[in-house]
């Protein structure tokens, strides 16, 4: 069985590159770190791999909200390639702010194929600070998300200013709970949702 192709897009202001490619390997997979500039030059590398990876750290400093001009370069300039990746089923990850790049283009929460039209956002968290320690997660079970499935309850370290999802519609928060499109919870010390 060959290892499946992970492209993980390195870039101005994200880290957790060597990490990833790590984590990646580990998990039996074939990792390729490539700038964005690099593949913006050349989207069609996206044929070559069958997961792509967002990866943490501040994208170009984050000025204008997190992951926002990482978003729209890629966006602008690869949208068709993304496109046919997200129909060719293959996946997509993005952690700490390749979260909320993914957010700000639109991809999440892709509900009904609406890719690229962003329905959600991140928000400064309530107490106006960045929050730095180690909290209970839940991984839901009837997620449909293939990284999450059969982890249960772990702790681990928590570090965003911006970390909480924000909408003005309120059916689209009821769909993306019928639909598991959460695929992990703040829990406290009974496993129950904080």
């Amino acid at each position: 069985m060959s290892k499946p192709n992970v492209l993980i897009i390195t870039g101005y202001g994200v880290n957790c590159e060597a990490e990833s490619k790590q984590a990646w390997e580990l998990a039996g997979a074939a990792p390729k770190l490539v700038h964005l500039n690099d593949l913006l030059d050349d989207p069609s590398q996206l044929e070559n791999f069958q997961i792509m990876m967002f990866i943490g750290g501040f994208s170009y400093g984050d000025h204008m909200t997190s992951g926002h001009v990482f978003a729209l370069r890629v966006k602008h300039h690869m949208q068709a390639q993304l496109q046919k990746f997200i129909d060719d089923g293959k996946l997509i990850m993005g952690i700490c702010n390749g979260f909320q790049v993914m957010t700000k283009m639109g991809l999440l929460p892709g509900l009904d194929g609406a890719y690229f039209e962003p329905k959600v956002s991140l928000m400064q968290n309530d107490c106006g600070t960045f929050q730095n320690f180690w909290c209970d997660i839940r991984f839901e079970q009837n997620s449909p998300c293939v990284f999450t499935k059969g982890l249960g309850t772990l702790p681990l370290p928590i570090r965003h200013g911006e970390g909480k999802i924000f909408t003005f519609d309120s059916a689209l928060l009821e769909k993306l709970e019928e639909q598991g499109c959460a695929a992990a919870r703040y829990v406290d010390a009974s496993n129950h949702p904080t």
